[in-house]
């Protein structure tokens, strides 16, 4: 099983969370914040983050996703690019199925 530091994980929840609420603002609610570390096959370790978010109250759109990264990439710093980072959003009335998938497992 692949894994990352708590301390890892917990920064890039933090720098995601920041990021989506400059994005949807702050009565946005995306919640759970999944970060799942990921083994490409060829020993590279990569993040997976699943943002959970209500669909009643929060409107995705493909321009913030692409944007997303972005500024992802601006606050975690040069020391941890997004370019290891994949995402994911899923709405919250489609998360409690998805998360019994064993490869969805928190880190």
């Amino acid at each position: 099983m692949t894994t990352v530091k708590p301390a890892i994980s917990t920064r890039v929840k933090a720098a995601v969370a920041k990021v989506l609420a400059d994005q949807y603002g702050p009565d946005a609610v995306f919640d759970p914040i999944v970060v799942v570390p990921r083994d490409d096959g060829d020993g590279e370790v990569y993040l997976h983050v699943y943002m959970v978010y209500d669909e009643t109250t929060v409107k995705t759109d493909s321009r913030r996703r692409i944007r997303f990264l972005l500024l992802l990439d601006e606050e975690l710093g040069e020391d941890m690019s997004p370019a290891v980072l994949t995402k994911s959003f899923i709405p919250k009335s489609e998360w409690p199925a998805f998360s019994q998938n064993p490869y969805v497992l928190p880190c």
